[in-house]
């Protein structure tokens, strides 16, 4: 069985802790088409997940290196393959990486993957890869190969801080999920319609108890006055 090994670049939605430089985003984001010509389907990671194995983090694909950091996490959702990684503080290179995240500088993510040709399906002339077979390692990068591949904002603790503080509106709400919290839109908008369900039930569960100690105020004044 014939593998290849390519890299490709995806979507880095990252947020930083200031204890420890912990960052969240999307490896890989189903359906981009990349500069290769093809694009990654729902699921194909699923394998590599269930196998427990850990990837090594690079920056820039340089695998004679030392790894940057380590990943803490790998899990598929609606929009892709979502990753949290650690960059250690004991390796120089990160903090220039960190410093670089938090002001804008690195653009993105890209995995190095192991897949079989034969996973590979077209439909309607577009090409997607069915099933990643080794995901031996996801890099920081600083010049993404896909097209598509864009940088939501790098918060530090305290832009978090405000960036809730400027939540005024359900839309407001909505935006801060998708560019803060990394979720998608289809995930935003299920975690508000819940949010909303939620507070109905809670104000009207508030309302019917407000009813009830107003009635039974009445009865007890009612009984007082006999």
């Amino acid at each position: 069985m014939k593998k290849q090994f390519i890299n490709l670049s995806a979507d880095l939605q990252a947020s930083t802790a200031e204890d420890r430089w912990i960052f969240k985003g999307y490896a890989s984001v189903f359906g981009s088409e990349n500069d290769r010509g093809f694009s990654i389907a729902p699921g194909a990671f699923s394998d590599v997940i269930q196998s427990g194995a850990i990837p090594s983090m690079f920056f820039n694909h340089d695998r004679l290196g030392v790894p940057v950091g380590r990943w803490l996490s790998l899990a598929e959702d609606d929009k892709g393959l979502k990753v949290e990684g650690e960059l250690s503080k004991r390796v120089s290179q990160s903090s220039d990486i960190h410093g670089a995240l938090l002001d804008g500088l690195i653009t993105g993510m890209s995995i190095g993957i192991v897949y079989d040709p034969e996973d590979m399906k077209e439909t309607d002339g577009k090409y997607s890869l069915h099933r990643v077979a080794e995901l031996p390692e996801i890099s920081l990068v600083t010049l993404p190969s896909d097209p598509e591949a864009r940088v939501a904002e790098v918060l530090s603790a305290d832009e978090i801080d405000e960036a809730i503080g400027r939540i005024q509106s359900v839309r407001d709400f909505d935006g801060f999920l998708r560019d803060a919290a990394g979720l998608s839109r289809r995930q935003a908008k299920r975690l508000v319609a819940s949010v909303k369900t939620a507070l109905t039930a809670e104000i009207e569960r508030d309302a019917r108890d407000q009813r009830n100690a107003a009635a039974f105020k009445r009865l007890n004044d009612a009984i007082s006055n006999l």
